[in-house]
């Protein structure tokens, strides 16, 4: 277990980070087009886009206990 992380195993650890190391970009990059179009509102709208579609599609709102 990754204990530094605590939350995945650490034979796992070289699969993942690539894979969240282009989420982040491509995060980035929406983040950076966003602004150079709409100016400081494009921060704003990044930060909503990310919200109300990526806690759908993480399962967040269907986890049940």
């Amino acid at each position: 277990m990754c204990f530094w992380l605590k939350g995945y195993p650490a034979e796992k650890f070289w699969i993942v980070w690539p894979i969240l190391a282009l989420i982040i970009a491509a995060v980035a990059l929406v983040a950076a087009v966003l602004q150079k179009l709409l100016g400081a509102a494009g921060t704003l709208l990044t930060v909503l886009v990310v919200m109300l579609f990526g806690n759908p599609s993480s399962g967040g709102g269907s986890r049940r206990c």
